[in-house]
């Protein structure tokens, strides 16, 4: 396997040192799995939600019927499971929480502190949960490192609340975004049937703030994200046209709630046709603007493009929620995006579930396949491919570590293909895949990048024009932009010390990649 960063000769300039790089360009690779896992017991057992750790391994939630296999200390009915699995995707802990009754998680993170925050759903009033406010309540566990349970909080009324995203925000608490029925308990007003329910939290569980959006008919928020103003941004879906619904273009369409840091709503807008169009993930992009992708069974509206049955849909918003333009994905069958996720080199990675073998779809492995594929900005494809077996594999979340290598998380009944070690019914499934930037091709253009390390001044010099320069984090997070005819140098001032990525965009369309080290 080729590694993310060639190796780089150093060669004294002066006092200073200048690298020359060799480095590869991407092409339509599609990258081989490193290796492949399967935990579960004799029943279904779905992981619902992945997260890379900062170990290199990954955590991975979601539901066990099971009490056999890899499934220990199961409390009856469905409970949370929680795996935890090292860098070459070795079991190193698993739990199951919950109590007699239906408990199913439904997002996790790694917190700052190392531990874990789990969000899901819960109809127990007994073993591991507190308390219960009544039916289905959101249950949010925060745990240690080693999968302990540090505490745990239920929040709902007397009708039911499924938490369905978590995410940890600027300033150390966390907000839990989901759907509800009620109107009581914690829940302090509903618009109609159900709605959009967001619950801001404290460091250990105490609430700070709620909010209900929504309208007359039934509103599913999917997934929250904390945006680059510490406000917030939901996707879901609704069926309403009245109360904080502008309007609905037939079905359940996507819908997209923008609030500031309290909660307050500041835009919402709705985009779908005729039929039910379905979002689960949102993505801010560096121009302040947002990815948003799910699926839609429409054609007509606002979706062009439409292959059959459900495809993947894609939209790009600006900073205002306006529609900039929108794409449609898949084939003849049923093609249902999940999640999205930004590369080191400003590309995006789709991850989606498939039945499709025509169309953008290269290949399928019998029933649903795991279904990613890459894309520019534009929304152009660069690469696909389908992972599977014979039966249904189904995906949930996908990450790059720092060798940029892609990982996935997500549940499957199969045990043939490319998936192996099933255990009964489903089994939580993670892959690893080569690295995104292996290539058998490389381009010799020389760069030179002088001084590496660098204190302030970055000087670059290459055969041809650099017009854009941008620089991640090793999270992937962009701290740097510049835009220019020709750039020779950028100034790092602002940055903290410690290791990051800078990527060259050249005049002829080819991008390069390099670790650069800030002093």
């Amino acid at each position: 396997m080729k590694k993310f960063f060639l190796t780089t000769d150093f060669f004294k300039k002066g006092t200073s040192f200048f690298i020359v790089l060799l480095l590869p360009f991407l092409i339509n690779a599609q990258p081989d799995i490193i290796w492949q896992n399967s935990w579960g017991g004799t029943l279904d057992d779905q992981a619902q939600s992945s997260h890379l750790t900062q170990d290199g391994g990954m955590i991975l939630a979601g539901f066990t019927e099971s009490n056999d296999g890899n499934v220990t200390g199961n409390h009856g009915a469905k409970d949370f499971w929680v795996v935890k699995v090292d860098s070459n995707g070795i079991l190193e802990w698993q739990r199951a929480y919950g109590g007699t009754a239906d408990d199913r998680a439904n997002s996790i993170i790694q917190a700052l502190d190392g531990g874990y925050i789990v969000a899901g759903s819960t109809a127990s009033n007994d073993g591991d949960v507190s308390f219960n406010n009544g039916s289905r309540d959101f249950w949010v566990l925060k745990l240690d490192g080693a999968g302990n349970i540090v505490w745990e909080q239920t929040y709902g009324g007397s009708n039911n609340e499924d938490a369905q995203s978590i995410i940890q925000t600027s300033e150390g608490g966390y907000l839990v975004a989901g759907h509800s029925y009620s109107s009581n308990g914690d829940v302090g007003a509903n618009n109609g049937i159900q709605d959009y329910w967001m619950v801001k939290i404290d460091p250990t569980g105490g609430i700070q703030w709620e909010k209900n959006f929504g309208g007359s008919a039934i509103e599913y928020a999917w997934a929250v994200k904390q945006t680059s103003d510490d406000g917030y941004i939901v996707v879901g879906d609704s069926e309403s046209s009245d109360g904080d619904v502008s309007g609905n273009q037939g079905g359940r369409d996507f819908w997209i709630v923008k609030t500031d840091s309290f909660g307050t709503l500041e835009w919402e807008t709705n985009y779908g046709g005729s039929e039910n169009d379905r979002p689960k993930d949102v993505l801010q992009t560096n121009d302040g603007g947002y990815f948003v992708v799910g699926n839609s069974d429409s054609n007509d509206g606002d979706i062009s493009n439409h292959y059959d049955w459900d495809d993947v849909w894609l939209l790009k918003l600006d900073a205002s929620g306006n529609l900039e333009w929108e794409k449609s994905y898949g084939g003849s069958f049923g093609d249902f995006g999940e999640t999205i996720i930004q590369t080191h080199t400003g590309d995006f990675i789709i991850g989606s579930s498939s039945q499709s073998s025509d169309g953008d779809v290269g290949n399928n492995h019998g029933n649903f396949d795991c279904w990613l594929f890459q894309i520019d900005i534009s929304g152009t494809i660069a690469w696909e491919r389908s992972y599977g077996g014979s039966h249904h594999d189904y995906i949930n979340a996908i990450g790059l570590n720092d060798d940029g290598n892609l990982l996935f998380g997500g549940y499957s009944y199969s045990d043939d293909g490319e998936i192996t070690g099933n255990h009964g019914a489903s089994d939580f499934i993670s892959l690893q895949l080569e690295s995104l930037l292996s290539s058998p091709e490389v381009s010799i253009v020389p760069i030179e990048l002088y001084p590496n390390p660098v204190a302030n001044s970055l000087y670059i010099k290459a055969g041809v024009p650099v017009t854009e320069i941008y620089i991640t984090n090793l999270l992937g997070q962009q701290v740097f932009h510049k835009k220019g005819a020709d750039i020779s140098s950028i100034n790092l001032n602002s940055l903290s010390k410690g290791d990051y990525i800078l990527v060259a965009s050249l005049q002829e369309g080819k991008k390069y990649t390099q670790k650069i080290l800030k002093q």
